[in-house]
Formats: C-alpha cells, structure tokens, sequence
C-alpha cells in the first residue's frame, strides 16, 4: 500500500491472501473489542449492584449500632430497677 496526493491505493504486488489475512485480522480485533465492551458493560452493572448492596449493609449497620445503644440504656435502667427494688424491700 503506498499514499500519494490521490490518497491510499493498494500496491499490485500484494497478494489477494495478504489482505485477506488483514481483513479478518481486523475483523477479529473489532469483534474482540465488541466482546470486551459487552463485558465491561456487564462488569459496570455488577459493580452498581455491589455498591448498593454496600449502602445497604452501611445502613443496616448504622440500625444495629442504635439498637445495641438503646439496648445498653434500657439495661442500665434494668440495673437501677433492681438497685432500687432491693433497697425497699
């Protein structure tokens, strides 16, 4: 192949098998590229679906702390309860 003022022109002596082989060599590196794509596009969604699943358990995460601190409140109220049940009686 060779570039002149007119643009690209293929060169006479190469062989109808040597463009062929580019060709499909060619057309092998877009479909793996399309291939790649796809993947990264499915990759992208798995990954959203992670981070929200992560925001989830964050939140879930920031309940059971609250909980467990209400739990401890209620425990030491059962404790001053019981200090004072046993102071009357």
């Amino acid at each position: 192949m060779s570039v002149d003022a007119q643009g690209w022109r293929v060169d006479r002596r190469i062989n109808l098998a040597t463009l062929l082989t580019l060709g499909s060599c060619l057309l092998m590196a877009v479909t793996a590229g399309a291939g790649l794509g796809a993947r990264l596009q499915v990759l992208e969604e798995k990954l959203c679906t992670l981070e929200r699943r992560v925001d989830e358990a964050r939140e879930a995460a920031i309940k059971v702390e609250r909980i467990e601190e209400r739990v401890r409140g209620i425990q030491e109220m059962l404790v001053d309860i019981r200090t004072e049940l046993r102071r009357r009686t």
